[in-house]
């Protein structure tokens, strides 16, 4: 969750603040019993052509709720921002970190107007299957929609069989 905006930074160390801040952002009445966390976060750092710097995407594991009541005090331990218009779509465990901090073989990017995304795909792994998939992907972006169609929902049946395989799928959508 990116909280930044109307986020004090220099409250931080106000325990009262921050657990206040967590709320509201848990929920807009302010009436939240939990805060959802997460046990576990697997980061993903990855470049982009064209674009200077390292870029950097998170995927969340195993989520865990803490009521609100029982919270004595709260520690700031790391400030991420984020892109709420960029994630990752792989559905992962703690195992793949160990093949997501090596180089990927390929990348491939996948423009899909009639979604209004576009798809990075780091191959970790490469084979025939692979490949057949991302060129279908590419097929499959580069079909206009029918009339009274909200998006192709194709695009998101290949991408969840690309990502069986050791390939990170980094989506970018705007609305």
């Amino acid at each position: 969750m990116s909280i930044t905006r109307e986020f004090d930074k220099d409250s931080i160390i106000d325990s009262k603040y921050f657990l206040k801040k967590l709320c509201s952002y848990s929920n807009f009445n302010n009436k939240v019993k939990v805060i959802r966390f997460y046990k576990y976060r697997l980061k993903y750092e990855y470049y982009v052509s064209g674009i200077s710097g390292k870029q950097v995407d998170f995927f969340h594991l195993d989520e865990i709720e803490i009521k609100v009541n029982e919270i004595k005090s709260t520690r700031l331990l790391e400030l991420q921002d984020g892109h709420s218009v960029t994630g990752i779509d792989n559905q992962l465990t703690l195992k793949d970190s160990i093949w997501m901090n090596t180089k990927p073989i390929k990348i491939d990017l996948c423009s899909c107007e009639i979604n209004s995304c576009s798809f990075r795909l780091f191959s970790h792994e490469y084979n025939n299957e692979i490949k057949k998939l991302i060129h279908t992907l590419k097929l499959e972006c580069s079909k206009e929609l029918k009339e009274g169609e909200g998006r192709n929902e194709e695009v998101y049946k290949i991408i969840a069989k690309i990502t069986k395989f050791k390939v990170i799928v980094i989506s970018t959508c705007y609305d």
